[in-house]
């Protein structure tokens, strides 16, 4: 991963990912989109993934934490 990356990547997940987005199918329409966008500011997906998990993976984690975030604790 490369700081351009992984900050592009954070702030793309934060600008597109909302708690109520769900589920595999859904990262994975989320992680094409990202990659598109990336490679449009010059950013290759090995920027963001290089020596950890993919791009659709961490943005099913996002939208994993964004979810447990904003369900209320019984």
């Amino acid at each position: 991963m490369t700081t351009r990356g992984v900050e592009f990547l954070k702030n793309w997940i934060a600008k597109n990912v909302t708690p109520t987005e769900q589920g595999e199918t859904r990262a994975t329409i989320l992680a094409t989109q990202c990659i598109i966008e990336a490679a449009s500011q010059g950013i290759v997906v090995a920027h963001m993934e290089e020596g950890g998990p993919n791009v659709e993976t961490l943005i099913l984690e996002a939208m994993i934490q964004m979810e447990e975030a904003a369900t209320p604790a019984d």
